[in-house]
């Protein structure tokens, strides 16, 4: 069974610092949340000055990903934030990670490369080809030329 904490609404925001970072959440995040440590931090049993900012010693650049997932239920990590460390985070914030909600984009990024590339691939087969074949034409018009000088 979950306890949840209420959590004091004499401010609409509720404001992070996070790793020298600054973030200002709408309280009615945390609400929905309030199971997670993030959410307990902020409830009036913990937090006594509901304008004072809440210091949590992390990585702010991840925790913007952490809120994002809260605020989406899923997100997308770009290929500079390791998935191990969002991980990590998730756990010491109290959020419980639903199977296949995190997406890479490092994977998708390189499917695209990979297509980017199959394509750069085939104009360049095809300019070789067109290369290859203006040498022959120029050959032949050379041994025509040729032929046309010494029937004179």
């Amino acid at each position: 069974q979950t306890t949840h904490f209420s959590i004091m609404t004499t401010t609409n925001t509720i404001k992070f610092n996070v790793g020298g970072k600054h973030f200002e959440v709408s309280r009615d995040l945390m609400e929905e949340h309030s199971e997670t440590m993030l959410g307990k931090l902020v409830s009036e049993a913990w937090q006594q000055d509901p304008e004072e900012q809440v210091f949590i010693d992390r990585d702010g650049d991840i925790f913007a990903h952490v809120l994002n997932y809260l605020r989406y239920g899923s997100i997308e990590l770009p290929h500079t934030v390791p998935r191990s460390s969002f991980e990590r985070d998730l756990d010491f914030y109290g959020i419980v990670l639903k199977e296949g909600e995190i997406k890479e984009k490092s994977f998708d990024m390189i499917a695209s490369l990979r297509q980017d590339r199959d394509e750069a691939k085939k104009h360049l087969n095809s300019a070789e080809n067109k290369y290859e074949m203006c040498v022959f034409a120029a050959a032949v018009y050379h041994e025509y030329i040729m032929e046309k000088e010494r029937n004179k």
